[in-house]
């Protein structure tokens, strides 16, 4: 969805959100991390929340002022390790900051085999531009699940990660979870222990309701919207069937100019068939380090794709590229 439409037509997380923002104007002057993860099942809005929030903090003075923005794909594939993820952070504010700090830390970076000086070339750069700017620095990293999906029992790199957290005063994390993946007892261990957890729940009848007609008024169905309350059929049938996850119930939104709401089950059966996204089944299939691969693989010049340049971008060996 557009910006302009999410900004337009979301429900359900005003309060969440407005929580969110007064949170980040009062730790804004602060050097101590105050890190929050969204969870959710599929659909339920937690990368519409992490869109708008990215888009009010860019354009809300009074948080810009005070933070670096950060804000990493959804699709973080390439991301397999700590390190790999503090590279890419210092390469994102490189691009942003245009300074001498980040592209001077970048040419280490690159020179450098050892994981730990990394890791403390890195934090000693966040605290030294911390200290200078005043400004913090706000990570938006979708899937933190998927990221740690290897990594539940890798011992070292929850630990890397957890001292991080609870160390890197001049970093606030935000991140996102889906509870179809992770067990919600994982969240009282680390690193998840580190987060303020906020869980996203499912649209109300009412909600749905709402949701609706906003997306009707942003399409300007001016007819659908003069008989609004002879929808009700059909929007109490959408919401039964959907469960109230708005994914589902905008998959399901053009339907709503079908005559009978009888039809909107088997509409809806075909309509799954249509879009499931077989893509993303077949890449969460692969294990950790092909999705890694394939991902960077794609991100290289066809002149840079050889394996050793490969293994080299994911610090891995080349026997491991094979």
């Amino acid at each position: 969805s557009s910006i302009e439409r999410l900004k337009k037509t979301a429900v359900g997380q005003q309060e969440i959100f407005a929580q969110l923002m007064n949170a980040l104007e009062e730790c804004a002057g602060k050097n101590s991390p105050d890190h929050t993860l969204f969870v959710g099942p599929p659909g339920i809005g937690k990368t519409h929340l992490i869109k708008l929030l990215n888009d009010k903090l860019s354009r809300t003075r009074s948080i810009s002022s005070h933070y670096s923005l950060v804000m990493f794909p959804v699709d973080n594939h390439r991301i397999t390790s700590f390190i790999l993820l503090l590279i890419e952070l210092a390469r994102h504010l490189a691009e942003a900051e245009k300074g001498k700090l980040w592209r001077e830390l970048l040419e280490k970076i690159e020179l450098e085999d050892d994981n730990k000086i990394i890791c403390n070339l890195v934090v000693d750069a966040l605290n030294k531009s911390h200290k200078k700017s005043r400004k913090r620095f706000l990570i938006l990293f979708e899937n933190l699940d998927a990221f740690f999906d290897k990594h539940r029992s890798d011992r070292e790199t929850v630990e890397e990660f957890t001292e991080f957290l609870s160390n890197c005063g001049p970093v606030t994390f935000i991140g996102t979870a889906c509870t179809s993946v992770i067990d919600r007892s994982l969240l009282k261990c680390k690193p998840y222990n580190q987060f303020n957890i906020t869980l996203i729940k499912e649209l109300s009848l009412s909600q749905t309701r709402k949701l609706v007609c906003n997306h009707l008024k942003f399409d300007q169905q001016t007819k659908l919207l003069s008989i609004f309350d002879d929808l009700t059929p059909k929007i109490q049938a959408l919401y039964e069937l959907a469960g109230g996850n708005p994914r589902l119930i905008l998959l399901m939104y053009d339907l709503l100019t079908d005559e009978s709401p009888k039809n909107i089950k088997t509409l809806f059966e075909n309509l799954l068939d249509r879009v499931t996204p077989y893509y993303h089944e077949r890449i969460r299939s692969l294990s950790q380090l092909d999705r890694a691969l394939l991902a960077t693989l794609a991100s290289l010049r066809s002149g840079d794709n050889t394996q050793a340049k490969l293994a080299k971008a994911l610090r891995i060996t080349p026997q491991q590229c094979s």
